[in-house]
């Protein structure tokens, strides 16, 4: 008999997911750099054009994540939830 599918499989492939996007590395070093823009434009009051775009750039990849998180609270609530829940139509 196989296990129902539960909010620890969901949580799962969202975490798969996000590495996949995001490895770990990546997300240390991203959080990193915007420290350090946050501290630019705390001294220097405002960012360059380039700091702007990076700021941009880097706030795009962590809302990838985060709409990876959010349909992985929409898939946990389904009742039931999918057996295909690793189908991408549920993904981002």
């Amino acid at each position: 008999v196989e296990k129902p599918v539960d909010a620890v499989d969901i949580k799962s492939e969202a975490g798969r997911r996000i590495l996949a996007l995001m490895p770990e590395w990546k997300q240390r070093n991203y959080t990193a750099r915007m420290t350090e823009l946050l501290k630019i434009r705390t001294v220097n009051g405002k960012w360059t054009a380039k700091e702007q775009a990076e700021v941009g750039f880097l706030e795009g990849e962590w809302a990838k994540a985060k709409a990876i998180r959010s349909a992985s609270d929409t898939i946990e609530k389904m009742t039931p939830i999918p057996v295909d829940y690793t189908n991408d139509k549920y993904w981002p």
